[in-house]
């Protein structure tokens, strides 16, 4: 009986640190002290954070207020893939649901969002995206272009996406809405990882102007009519900026995260993910039919389900880590194949004794 609960303990204590990890649990909402800091000419997210630029709306409004077009450009550092939502570079808006603009990050692609009567108050009337462009640990040019007649998506400097679409004029934009960094107002659409600058321009890009873009450069253009490192690095006497000094930027020392509950969302899952999950569940299936051989059959997978459900469940309050229905299949299928093989292996040991 030892050996089966020293078994039993084993495995739990195995998987939870695999789906928990890092075992910082939390409640829907929660605080956590801001982790934005300014270093390097280049704002670094290495954990949830934001800066908040709360004028800065005005100034685009003004600019942008008799156009059509525009395009944006962010130098940036991906900390890495596992970031959805969209985790948020930048941002104009008051929450996830009402924006001026958007760019961010979902997994490995690059999404654009834009306010228009066409494309609604949150800009997501259609799927501007450019897929599996995101390279973690790669600083990277990206830029989006808007024009009544379609979006582009640019990886430095060449073209990932071209997207036509009607989507209108840049009509009801509300120029109270700040330009936020790393996240959303509401906290809940962290970004991690490096952003060197954002800038702004007043026109849809063409391919060569795009091109003749340097990315991380201090000249990214002339004609901005926002820029990040002039608005929110606070410029010396030498003219540069020194580390925890934010210019016209706000950091508040507490963001209040809104940690959204998602039970078995339907998400995609990268081939590793998959092949943990596997290399994890087999074993236990194997594990549970040894520990449960004397119990009829039904017994074992319920087991393996529970078990993998309530892992599925705890995920839910564990900031880095999210409950989905494939992982749920995978783990069940996977605990089943491990059921299988060890009946099999019982049945061929009494099979060779019987003999």
């Amino acid at each position: 009986m030892a050996w089966r609960l020293g078994l039993i303990a084993g495995a739990l204590a195995i998987s939870a640190v695999t789906y928990l990890w890092p075992l910082e649990f939390v409640f829907p909402r929660y605080s956590v002290a801001n982790s934005a800091t300014l270093a390097d000419h280049s704002l670094s997210f290495e954990r949830p954070g934001i800066v908040i630029d709360a004028a800065g709306g005005a100034l685009i409004h003004r600019a942008l207020s008799s156009g059509d077009a525009f395009t944006i450009a962010v130098s940036a550092e991906a900390s890495d893939i596992d970031q959805d939502g969209p985790a948020r570079f930048v941002s104009q808006s008051t929450g996830i649901l009402t924006r001026n603009f958007m760019l961010g990050q979902d997994a490995g692609d690059l999404v654009f969002r834009v306010r228009t009567p066409v494309l609604g108050d949150n800009g997501d009337g259609a799927d501007f995206r450019a897929k599996g462009v995101i390279r973690p640990g790669v600083k990277q040019f990206l830029v989006a272009s808007y024009a009544p007649d379609g979006v582009r998506l640019y990886v430095d400097g060449q073209m990932a996406a071209d997207i036509p679409f009607d989507g209108g004029a840049l009509v009801g934009w509300d120029p109270s809405f700040p330009i936020v960094f790393g996240n959303e107002l509401t906290g809940d659409r962290p970004w991690r990882g490096r952003l060197y600058d954002v800038a702004l321009y007043d026109a849809a890009f063409p391919p060569d102007r795009v091109f003749s873009l340097t990315a991380g450069s201090t000249d990214i253009a002339s004609d901005d009519v926002y820029r990040l490192s002039s608005r929110c690095f606070r410029p010396q006497g030498n003219g540069q900026a020194r580390a925890g000094e934010f210019g016209r930027c706000t950091v508040p020392p507490i963001l209040e995260v809104a940690h959204p509950v998602e039970i078995l969302a339907l998400k995609r899952r990268f081939p590793s993910d998959i092949a943990q999950r596997l290399l994890l569940w087999i074993p236990i299936g194997f594990l549970v039919q040894a520990i449960f051989l004397s119990r009829r059959w039904p017994f074992p997978i319920l087991v393996v389900c529970g078990w993998a459900a309530s892992l599925e469940f705890l995920q839910v309050f564990v900031p880095a880590r999210s409950s989905t229905l494939l992982d749920l299949c995978i783990a069940i299928l996977a605990g089943y194949l491990g059921i299988l093989a060890r009946r099999r292996f019982v049945a061929r040991r009494e099979s060779d004794y019987s003999a």
